[in-house]
């Protein structure tokens, strides 16, 4: 209980001292004066004379900047960055150019249609198997033959083309020769 009331004291005391503190703190702050307002006396402008020249706008000031290291204006530094940024655009597209060529030069080397589909041989009479369908009843081929797309059945035949056999990936043709050609999806032999 001692204890308690002696906590209380100190609490009171403290919280006046506080106060105490702020009061001569602050006081003689609130109690200055403040400044007296004066008038800036205003220049009559007379109906002869004109009005005094405006202040220039921040971009008309952009475009009379000088830099003081290079001795050139705005207007010099922003034409040759548009020249260096066209220069580069240029050499991007030079160089998408000759990549589009050295494609088409490598897809003519390998065979290969515009299309992406790969031709065996240089002839386009012989059949490339693009897909192969598997079910229980019915396996089929996707062939491509002279730009054409066909579906065969094993047993069928398609262009003199005679499809033997039909496994994953594979598929068997007897040529209208009689030779027997094991073709791969993707036009591998």
């Amino acid at each position: 209980m001692k204890s308690r009331k002696l906590l209380y004291v100190l609490v009171i005391l403290a919280a006046l001292i506080a106060v105490t503190l702020i009061l001569t703190l602050f006081i003689p702050v609130l109690r200055r004066s403040a400044p007296p307002l004066t008038m800036m006396p205003q220049q009559e402008i007379k109906k002869g004379e004109e009005q005094p020249e405006e202040t220039q706008f921040l971009f008309e000031k952009k475009e009379n900047f000088v830099d003081p290291f290079t001795s050139t204006s705005y207007q010099n530094w922003k034409m040759r960055e548009e020249l260096e940024q066209k220069a580069n655009e240029i050499e991007l597209l030079k160089l998408e150019l000759e990549r589009t060529k050295l494609i088409k030069e490598l897809r003519e080397l390998r065979g290969e249609k515009a299309s992406g589909i790969y031709y065996s041989g240089k002839s386009k009479n012989i059949p490339v198997l693009l897909a192969t369908s598997l079910s229980e009843n019915n396996k089929r081929a996707l062939l491509l033959i002279r730009g054409e797309k066909r579906w065969v059945k094993e047993g069928g035949s398609l262009e003199g083309y005679r499809v033997m056999k039909i496994v994953k990936g594979k598929a068997i043709l007897k040529t209208p020769q009689g030779k027997i050609v094991e073709l791969k999806v993707g036009g591998g032999k």
